[in-house]
């Protein structure tokens, strides 16, 4: 590695005595501020406009309930889609009317 140091204090003493390559990179700094400004310039604004595209909000959250004691005597309520009356006939045994 000892190499490679005395590169690297060959190539600062270079710079040091170089007023040539002391303008490139002073101006390659200079153009790298102007490209990061521009960067910096076109992404304003993009988290608030991709933001929600990543994340949506919450469409309005639900109110919180509280649970109801259950009533001791109630018979629970079966959901149609659970119950054993087949489809088309009404739960009191009444077929329904397919015009409504």
């Amino acid at each position: 590695m000892a190499g490679i140091d005395s590169w690297i204090d060959q190539i600062r003493d270079w710079f040091d005595r170089t007023p040539k390559a002391q303008r490139a990179v002073k101006r390659l700094s200079e153009d790298l501020d102007s490209v990061a400004g521009k960067v910096e310039q076109a992404m304003s604004g993009l988290m608030e406009r991709v933001g929600p595209l990543i994340d949506p909000p919450a469409r309005g959250s639900a109110p919180e309930q509280t649970p109801v004691p259950p009533e001791q005597d109630a018979e629970p309520v079966i959901p149609e889609s659970e119950s054993s009356v087949p489809p088309g006939v009404k739960k009191e045994g009444e077929p329904v009317d397919p015009t409504l």
